[in-house]
């Protein structure tokens, strides 16, 4: 599956059209926490603005969150969520990338591209904030239940391995 984007952006006080065709989305977790890394993988795409064009670009963002349990709302459902409101973006160009937006913008451009699109996905992510799934769990603090989809606190989430995410409740 591919995904298309396009879009306008000012990158170092440049409006630039950003064309980027998405090759692979991971969704890894980070053992030992609730942190999480959304990583997309990037090529044959272009930058428009900054002095001209620059196509066939590939790469990678690396998108850092948190999953967490949703406060629960008034009818005790809480769900799992993917949390980018405080995110870390990291874009990082393949080498013939760089070289080729180094030969057209400079050394310091190919620096100024980056840090600039990392700031608009960093805006675009956390304005997002907090993404909740379709997985739900009931919290009645009012007692015991026999139901495993039915805590009585909101639960702790915490990455066993990369692919393993625990939800500690009782």
């Amino acid at each position: 599956m591919k995904l298309i984007t396009s879009r306008t952006e000012t990158v170092d006080g440049t409006t630039v059209s950003l064309n980027f065709i998405i090759e692979m989305v991971t969704l890894k977790g980070q053992p030992g926490g609730p942190g999480v890394s959304l990583e997309l993988d990037f090529d044959k795409s272009s930058i428009i603005g900054m002095g001209g064009v620059l196509s066939m670009l590939a790469g990678s963002v690396t998108v850092q969150g948190v999953m967490s349990a949703t406060p629960p709302d008034s009818n005790g459902n809480s769900f799992l969520a993917v949390n980018f409101s405080n995110p870390s973006v990291t874009v990082a160009f393949d080498q013939p990338s760089q070289q080729q937006i180094a030969n057209k913008l400079g050394s310091s451009g190919l620096g100024l591209l980056t840090s600039g699109l990392q700031q608009a996905l960093a805006t675009d992510f956390k304005s997002r904030g907090a993404s909740a799934s379709n997985f739900g769990l009931r919290i009645l603090a009012s007692g015991d239940s026999t139901s495993p989809n039915t805590l009585t606190a909101v639960p702790d989430i915490s990455w066993i391995d990369d692919n393993t995410l625990g939800v500690f409740g009782y």
